[in-house]
Order: structure tokens, then C-alpha cells, then sequence
């Protein structure tokens, strides 16, 4: 009989494997994974009579999932409420994963808990590799023949986009799903347990500690190379904790980690510095200090409008809103609803989005490196961007671009102010290939003028910078282009590393230029037109069900967070730094990816060791 419920028991553990491949597999897959683990961990618990519906228990239980049941009652106060019940039952894990955890203790054993993670630890890989050859085997679909490869993967940003919008988009939509915030969390998870194995097994198994090492550095680089800003500092925080955790445990001085971790360190860091101008990097620290010192910085973080809406939401909301939220059936409309209202009682005629900001994730740069904020511009701030060729050996177009829709019963003027470095020519096209002129910023005249556009102009403005422009119309949706050209205004040619600058685009509903104005709602309407979420489940939560429900999603974390020092287990740590922080920046339980990480982790991370065995490892 015994032997009989071992083999049961295995079921579990196969199971919890199988959790593991969520990252590979499709969404629906992995849900019936989950409920598989949770129906068949309360069947063996019922079957051997070890639940426990202790007082204790149930105290622990309602400290853990008090947010979910807020969030349920919030759904019956909610305008809309089945949309509000909907939103709920997505987030139903987060309520069953502990309730069995809690009262029905499934058991695992170190060792297993160690396979199951190592099962984890190799589909992580698995999916960074089966990214890669993606790429590598659609180049023909990507339509990046004849492109610089080395500079185009440099650009992680951009490889997303591509990976996301032309490679998923045809094949695998639903099936894998590539944002890095989500992607990163398991790279970290992944990284701090090779390390940990690395360092367990060096004195005895020298070549499975150097194994380990190697997929330590591979996470490790992967995750600076991706740059998650949340996710790197996890890291980083983490390896820091490990270290110490190590050192203290062994009563030896910390000299002895001394040449390692400097190692490790030195990585860390040289990364960060050469990812120093990446726009992920950026926007992670600008919104430090924007927090911290309350500066306004140009970030070009769509977060930032969301974060100013809710504290618009807050400053207004009556005592009971501030106490008990809008209701999740209402919150995301709350939300959007007040980023309207800012938006109509602001929205100027220029309808071009980040207008002067051109390195952010707006412009799509094609063999071009932008160099922000490098020279006065004609408004006399240091605020003029520098558009450099990407020194290719083929022909390729050089240039930055966009999608816009317009009325096709209109005429539209499209200008920017541009200023010669070492290139002197610059094209503008709004629309079709016909619709663009190239334009010569030495002489301040017209190189070339396609058939497709009514009218081309070029006038001097301050200094050597000029402002071009075309006129169309007849286009509904439009490709936006500024680009660099040679001396036979070529839309595609070799290049030489030369440069221009570039400063206040503008698209406006006119028959020619108009006086230029900055769009400074642009992030608005991006929030709007993508329907982005909160993008912090902390202000999810509040708004949700108010400061009772974020009180009570903050003291889940902190039971988490209190179990792992009370172990002083270097995994359940980083598990819950990793959401901590990620929870600041994404909505990570609006996903199912987001939902599939923390559920997994949960039971591998925190069910009972099967033989009452100490989980004290740091």
C-alpha cells in the first residue's frame, strides 16, 4: 500500500515538472496543468489525512488571499459587473494556490524541488535559443537581408518589435508570448539556482559546478542584454544577498568570496555601463529620479502619464473610493476615462507623437543611432537629436519611421527642423514611396521631390538649421519617415557614418507649414490608444478595491517576504524581490504569463519539504 501512494506521489512530481514548461507551452495547457496539481496535491493530502484546518491555518490563509476576496466583493460595487466577476476569476490562482498550500500541504522533498527547478532552469534556456533561431531562420520574412545583423541585435528593443509583430504574429501568437519584464523574472530565478548549485557542488563535482556557472553567466548576460530594468536590479540585489548570506553561513571572511564576486559584480556593472544610452536603462533610471528627487526628466515612459492620472483620481476621490477603490470592474475605465479628459483639455494641433524625442520606442530606427539632447536647438535648448548612419558595407535606407492613421479626405503638412553635420541631405515621406522630397541643409534648397506630394518647402530658422517640409493628401494610413540621403537624394545607398540633426517634427492639418507646437500629451494618447493597463499592480490593487485591498495584497507580500528570512532561503528571496519590484513597473497579474510564474513558483518554492527537512540554505 505504501508503495502504491509513492507512485501516486510521483504523479505530483511530474506534475510540478510539467508546471515548469508553462514558458513553452500554450496558455490553455498550462492552466490545466495547474488545476491538475492543485485537484491532485488536495486528493493525496485527503487520501493520506494530512489538511490541517488549524485556527493558525486559517489566520495565515486570510492574511494571504484577504486582497483577492476584497476584489471579489469590489466586483458587485462595480458599474460593470461581469466584467468585474471576469477580472476576478483570472486572478483565481492567486486564492487557490495557497489555499491548498496552507490547508492541504502538499510535500516535496529537496531533491525533487531541485529537479523540478533544474526542469525549469533548462526551458528558460530552451526559450532564449528556440527566440534566437527564430530570428535567425525568418530573416527572409523579417526583410532584414543585406542589414548589418551585429548592429540591428544590439537593439534589444527592437528585436522584441520584430520578434513580436512579424515573427509571433505569423506562426506562434498563441503560443509564446516575448515581453522582457515577464521573460526576465524566470532568467533571474534561473541565474540565482545555477549560482546556488555552482557553489554547492564545487568541491565535489568540479565540471557540474562549472556547468552551472556557465548557465549563471548565460542568464546573467541575457538579462543585462534584454535590461528589464526591475529584473536587473533584482539581480543585482540578490547576487548581493547571496554573497552575504554564503559568507555568513560559513563563518569565513568575506575575502574568500572577495575575487568572485567582484567578478560578478564587474559584469554587472560593465553592463549597465554599456547599456548606459539604451532606452530600457534610461526610462529605469530617470523614474528614479523623478521619485526620489521629484525632477521633471524627459523619460518618454508611458507610465508616467498613467501614475499623474492616478494621482489626479486620488487627489478627487471621495472618502469611500479612497477606502474601498472603483471597483475592478471600473477601474480600468476610471482610469481612461480621466486620461481623456486630460487629453481633450489639452490636445494641441501637432498630432505627431514624440516629437521631439526621437529615440524613443515611438520612432522604429532603421540603420540610424540617435544620440538625444546633443545641441542647441532653434528654441535654444540643449534638446536637438543627432542621427547617425550605421556604417553598413551593403545599401540599405537610413532613417527613422512610424505608422499614423489620417482622414483621407484631408491635406496634411509634415515639417522638422533639421541642421547639416557631416551629411547634408535629408528626406522627408509621408505615405507612399512617391510621397517624400529629399532636401540639401548646405544650401537650404530642394534636391528632389516625388510625384506623390502637392508641395515641398525648405526655410532657414536659427542659426544653420533649417525647417523642411512636404504637403500631402490622399492618405489614410501613413508611413512617417526622416532619414539621411547622399548626394543623389538615394533612398537606400551605402553609407559612411554621417550624421545630421533633428529637432520638432510636426504633422498638422494644413496647406502648408504652420508656427510649430510641441505635443506634450503624446504619452496620453499612446496609454489610450493601447488601452494600457496600470502598469503597477500596487496602483492596480488600490484602485481596484482601495487601500483595504492594497493593504492587503502589501501584507501577502510581507508574509512572503518574512517566511524567506525566517528560512533564509536565497530562492524564496529573490522570488519575492523579483515581484516586489516588477510589481512597481508592469501589471504582472493582468497576464497569464505573470499569473503561471508566481503560481509555479509558490508550490515549488514554498510547499512543506516531505521529510519536515530544514530549509535554511543562505
Amino acid at each position: 500500500m505504501k508503495q502504491v501512494l509513492k507512485s501516486k506521489f510521483n504523479l505530483l512530481y511530474i506534475l510540478f515538472s510539467l508546471l515548469a514548461f508553462y514558458p513553452l507551452l500554450k496558455f490553455n495547457y498550462s492552466s490545466i496543468i495547474l488545476i491538475t496539481s492543485c485537484v491532485v496535491s488536495v486528493y493525496f493530502s485527503v487520501k493520506r489525512g494530512t489538511y490541517l484546518f488549524t485556527a493558525s491555518n486559517i489566520k495565515l490563509f486570510l492574511a494571504a488571499t484577504s486582497f483577492f476576496t476584497i476584489l471579489l466583493l469590489s466586483s458587485f460595487y462595480s458599474t460593470d459587473i461581469g466584467y468585474g466577476l471576469e477580472k476576478t476569476m483570472q486572478l483565481i490562482p492567486l486564492f487557490i494556490v495557497p489555499f491548498v498550500i496552507i490547508f492541504f500541504r502538499p510535500k516535496i522533498s529537496s531533491s525533487i524541488r531541485d529537479t523540478v527547478l533544474n526542469v525549469f532552469l533548462g526551458v528558460n534556456f530552451l526559450y532564449s535559443v528556440f527566440l534566437a533561431a527564430m530570428y535567425v531562420l525568418n530573416k527572409d520574412i523579417i526583410g532584414l537581408e543585406g542589414i548589418n545583423s551585429s548592429n540591428f541585435l544590439l537593439n534589444y528593443d527592437k528585436v522584441q518589435f520584430v520578434l513580436n509583430e512579424v515573427i509571433l504574429g505569423t506562426f506562434l501568437e498563441d503560443i509564446l508570448f516575448i515581453h522582457k519584464p515577464y521573460f526576465s523574472m524566470g532568467f533571474v530565478i534561473s541565474a540565482i539556482f545555477a549560482l546556488r548549485e555552482s557553489t554547492r557542488c564545487f568541491n565535489k563535482h568540479k565540471k557540474k559546478s562549472l556547468l552551472y556557472l556557465f548557465f549563471f553567466f548565460y542568464f546573467l548576460l541575457l538579462i543585462l542584454y534584454t535590461f528589464s530594468f526591475p529584473n536587473v536590479l533584482a539581480l543585482f540585489i540578490c547576487i548581493i544577498l547571496f554573497g552575504w548570506g554564503k559568507a555568513n553561513k560559513s563563518r569565513l571572511k568575506l575575502k574568500k568570496f572577495l575575487v568572485p564576486g567582484t567578478i560578478v559584480l564587474g559584469v554587472l556593472l560593465t553592463g549597465v555601463f554599456y547599456k548606459s544610452k539604451d532606452i530600457g536603462v534610461v526610462k529605469g533610471f530617470n523614474f528614479i529620479r523623478s521619485v526620489v528627487y521629484q525632477e521633471s526628466v524627459e523619460d518618454n515612459d508611458a507610465r508616467v502619464e498613467i501614475y499623474k492620472s492616478v494621482s489626479n483620481l486620488w487627489k478627487r476621490a471621495t472618502a469611500s473610493e479612497i477606502i474601498f477603490g472603483y471597483g475592478i470592474g471600473d477601474a480600468q475605465a476610471t482610469l481612461h476615462n480621466e486620461l481623456k479628459e486630460r487629453l481633450s483639455v489639452n490636445k494641441t494641433k501637432n498630432i505627431l507623437l514624440y516629437n521631439e524625442q526621437f529615440n524613443s520606442d515611438y520612432w522604429f530606427r532603421n540603420n540610424i543611432e540617435i544620440v538625444p539632447n546633443s545641441e542647441l536647438s532653434p528654441d535654444q535648448k540643449k534638446n536637438a537629436d543627432r542621427l547617425i548612419e550605421q556604417n553598413n558595407e551593403i545599401a540599405a535606407s537610413h532613417n527613422l519611421s512610424t505608422d499614423i492613421l489620417l482622414d483621407k479626405n484631408r491635406t496634411y503638412t509634415f515639417s522638422v527642423f533639421a541642421k547639416k553635420g557631416s551629411a547634408n541631405y535629408l528626406i522627408l515621406r509621408l505615405g507612399e514611396l512617391p510621397h517624400r522630397a529629399t532636401f540639401n541643409l548646405m544650401e537650404g534648397t530642394i534636391k528632389a521631390k516625388g510625384e506623390g506630394i502637392t508641395e515641398a518647402r525648405i526655410t532657414p530658422a536659427m542659426g544653420e538649421w533649417y525647417r523642411c517640409s512636404i504637403t500631402v493628401t490622399n492618405v489614410d494610413s501613413a508611413l512617417v519617415i526622416i532619414g539621411i540621403s547622399n548626394e543623389n537624394a538615394d533612398y537606400i545607398y551605402k553609407s559612411s557614418a554621417k550624421e545630421i540633426l533633428l529637432w520638432g517634427a510636426q504633422i498638422e492639418e494644413a496647406q502648408m507649414p504652420t508656427a510649430y507646437v510641441k505635443n506634450n500629451f503624446e504619452l496620453i494618447d499612446y496609454v489610450i490608444s493601447e488601452k494600457l493597463n496600470t502598469h503597477n499592480n500596487y496602483l492596480f490593487f488600490l484602485l481596484s478595491g482601495g487601500v483595504i485591498c492594497l493593504l492587503g495584497f502589501v501584507i501577502s507580500l510581507l508574509l512572503l517576504l518574512y517566511i524567506s528570512f525566517k528560512n533564509r532561503n536565497i530562492l524564496q528571496l529573490t522570488f519575492v524581490i523579483v515581484i516586489g519590484l516588477n510589481f512597481l513597473t508592469e501589471n504582472i497579474l493582468a497576464r497569464h504569463w505573470g499569473l503561471m510564474f508566481i503560481s509555479m513558483m509558490l508550490f515549488i518554492l514554498f510547499t512543506t519539504n516531505s521529510k519536515d527537512e530544514t530549509t535554511r540554505e543562505v
